[in-house]
């Protein structure tokens, strides 16, 4: 059941009818492997009744050290393909609609820049060679002084 969910969203799965970005795509699809591991799914009937698979899975993810927000993703993951899979009508209902959210406060709180350190970045991208012009061009400069 995830390849035809993987297939759609390649094609139209994102906002607007756009397709997933690639690396959406590979995350969705890790995390929908992950789940048909845990929840031991073959058939899309066996997913009725899984809510307290999915949560005590998800607690013993937490008690691991995972942040909410990377649980909240997997759990994101799973309620989406499940919505899809309402809207096709191979489910009639979303066995996992009454999931509890969870504390995704950051971590890490991130910082902005100080002047200072906006100045040294604009200094060594003036640095970067003329013909590095695309994103992975630059980063690969960072290693290689743009030899790619």
């Amino acid at each position: 059941w995830v390849d035809e969910y993987s297939a759609w969203g390649r094609a139209q799965g994102g906002e607007r009818g756009m397709p997933w970005i690639p690396t959406h795509g590979k995350t969705k699809r890790r995390h929908l492997e992950m789940w048909q591991e845990v929840l031991r799914v073959e058939t899309l009937s066996e997913l009725y009744g899984i809510l307290p698979k999915v949560e005590a899975h998800t607690q013993k993810l937490l008690a691991a050290g995972m942040s909410g927000k990377a649980v909240s993703m997997r759990v994101e993951s799973l309620r989406s393909f499940i919505l899809w899979s309402k809207e096709r009508k191979y489910l009639t209902e979303n066995p996992i609609d009454e999931i509890s959210k969870f504390d995704t406060t950051p971590v890490n709180i991130r910082r902005a820049m100080s002047k200072e350190e906006i100045k040294l970045l604009w200094k060594a991208a003036r640095r970067i060679d003329a013909s590095c012009t695309r994103w992975r061009h630059v980063r690969a400069s960072v290693r290689t002084n743009c030899a790619s």
